[in-house]
């Protein structure tokens, strides 16, 4: 019993604990490290998508080979939480964070990271900034390494779309510092050759919403206020336009000068037949009659819609391509002698929804916010030709609130995604909250331990 008491002393006790907590919370990540990425064929996406984490892990070489999606977890300063810029990985179940765009932010994005687009493989990510760097990054997920090109001094480039080769990147430029979340920000529209680093400016196009590149190459779809347009991608001349009639609330018009142009598109409604005759869905305001200045009357956040452009826009076919107004997804067909509108209202999103690519010529894949005060969202599969949807996936927040927002995805993972339950990985525990946890468990020890000792050397206590 002597020999007990003289070895349990609180200080050797807690250190040993510490170190033994220490070891199991770091070496079981430590090993799946070293392991590498796992195998993405197919590649698997999750049924449900991890919430907002403090430990979610900073991405280190060799822990992912591709991701599926790239997106923002927190939107500003919210409770609990700062916003992370979240790779999701093609394996559905590892969960990094890309810290070289948090590092891009600027005072203006209120911590919001560097605006990030994936690549259409998964295998690297190009970051901008709002602020006038003169400068982006490529990032390659496998090994971190990144490579940063100049798009002239003084200016500011936010990537907007990677083309089909991997090479062409389009950007929305601007000479001065770029307040992303303000109305009416004058952007216009350049592209850079990531392998030789050559800028190719559009000089007549300006006001740029959105921008996406072809199939082909050939062609750019852009949003220039309520109007899409096609222009050629080496020359910048306009191949054709197609104006979207917007219905708002008048104190839209007190702010901004928006135009009535007038122009009728084709919409599915209640009772309309859509192309193959069957009858598409509508959300239940359409049914109502509802308009925007009903809305506004019964919401105090009523926000004006906006036409909203990904960069992964285009169909695969080259023939289409797909954007949100509100909730409510507008097909643009361009392969006919005029370009014609399709309006597919959905019932799901709260308030607004973001298309992020297609799954095939005839689905695209929706982001679609369910519930704008919890921050619910989906994802959806919603079919262009008959206008009905599919959840595939879900988000919900924890306690924080965090939102899912600025989406991005691997748009040729997108067609062969496999959706199942997946485990959540978020890699081995920061080393802070590793440390934290093993002191704790240290001091714990060396409280019991003394507690323990002063009984075995009572007056009495068996020797």
């Amino acid at each position: 019993m002597r020999r007990v008491r003289d070895w349990l002393r609180p200080a050797r006790v807690g250190l040993l604990v510490a170190v033994i907590v220490l070891a199991l919370l770091n070496v079981p990540g430590w090993v799946l490290r070293l392991q590498g990425p796992a195998s993405l064929d197919p590649p698997r996406f999750p049924s449900t998508i991890a919430s907002y984490s403090w430990h979610t892990n900073s991405l280190a070489d060799g822990e992912m080979e591709a991701a599926s999606l790239l997106y923002q977890n927190g939107v500003g300063v919210e409770f609990g939480d700062s916003p992370m810029a979240v790779l999701l990985g093609a394996d559905g179940a590892t969960y990094r964070r890309l810290a070289q765009a948090e590092a891009r932010s600027t005072p203006m994005d209120q911590g919001d990271p560097g605006p990030s687009v994936l690549s259409p493989d998964g295998t690297f990510v190009v970051i901008g900034s709002s602020g006038a760097t003169g400068d982006i990054d490529v990032v390659t997920l496998r090994d971190g390494h990144r490579r940063t090109l100049s798009v002239g001094d003084g200016r500011t480039a936010m990537p907007a779309a990677i083309g089909p080769d991997s090479q062409t990147v389009l950007l929305a430029v601007s000479d001065e510092e770029v307040n992303r979340y303000a109305e009416g920000e004058r952007l216009g529209l350049a592209s850079i050759d990531l392998a030789t680093g050559r800028m190719r400016e559009y000089p007549g196009i300006s006001d740029v919403g959105g921008a996406a590149l072809s199939p082909d190459g050939n062609r750019i779809a852009i949003i220039r206020g309520d109007t899409f347009e096609v222009i050629d991608a080496d020359s910048g001349r306009r191949i054709t336009q197609l104006p979207v009639e917007i219905e708002r609330d008048s104190r839209c018009y007190e702010d901004e000068g928006y135009e009535d142009e007038g122009y009728e598109d084709e919409t599915v409604d209640d009772g309309e037949e859509s192309e193959d005759g069957e009858e598409a869905e509508t959300s239940p305001d359409a049914e109502n009659g509802a308009t925007a200045d009903d809305a506004s009357e019964d919401d105090d956040g009523y926000t004006c819609p906006e036409l909203s452009l990904d960069g992964d826009a285009w169909s695969p076919d080259g023939r289409r391509i797909a954007a949100t107004l509100g909730t409510t997804v507008l097909v643009a067909d361009f392969s006919g002698a005029e370009p014609s509108l399709r309006r597919l209202p959905l019932e799901t999103p709260d308030y607004w929804g973001a298309v992020l690519g297609w799954r095939d010529d005839s689905t695209v894949l929706v982001h679609a916010p369910t519930d704008g005060d919890a921050n619910n969202a989906e994802l959806l599969w919603v079919d262009v030709v008959n206008g009905s949807w599919q959840t595939f996936a879900t988000y919900r927040p924890n306690f924080t609130g965090a939102a899912m927002a600025s989406v991005d995805a691997a748009r040729d993972l997108i067609p062969r995604w496999q959706v199942e339950s997946r485990p959540v990985d978020r890699g081995p525990l920061p080393w802070w909250a590793a440390l934290l946890r093993a002191v704790a468990a240290g001091l714990l020890a060396m409280l019991l331990t003394a507690v323990v000792r002063r009984r075995l050397l009572r007056p009495g206590a068996p020797h």
